[in-house]
């Protein structure tokens, strides 16, 4: 079977929603995705390319994986980076920590805040 397939995106041709375990690794890595975007790009003077960049390199390299091993599924590949994601948001948290919430560039830095 050809591996590359054109047309709609492999998530619905293998069936990551097929299976409960293939549906919680996407729905977990899409979350983890969120958090390692918005702090990218908090912490990037809110660079749109930089988010763009990212973003494509989480569509790009499970495919990119799953053409390079025979024999994995796409339910593995969304399982093996949702694990990715964890670990890479578990480094952000412990780096960043207070400073997750918000970049120091931003224009939202000081909303809120009371100023005496």
């Amino acid at each position: 079977m050809d591996r590359l397939v054109s047309g709609p995106p492999s998530l619905y041709i293998d069936g990551v929603f097929s299976t409960v375990r293939g549906a919680g690794a996407f729905v977990l890595g899409i979350t983890l995705d969120s958090v390692i975007m918005t702090a990218v790009f908090n912490h990037t003077r809110q660079s749109v390319l930089v988010a763009v960049v990212l973003h494509w390199l989480f569509n790009v390299l499970p495919g990119a994986v799953l053409n390079m091993y025979a024999g994995i599924t796409s339910e593995d590949v969304s399982v093996y980076a949702t694990v990715g994601y964890g670990l890479v948001c578990v480094a952000l948290v412990a780096w960043l920590g207070p400073d997750l919430e918000r970049g120091s560039t931003g224009a939202a830095a000081g909303a809120g805040r009371v100023s005496e």
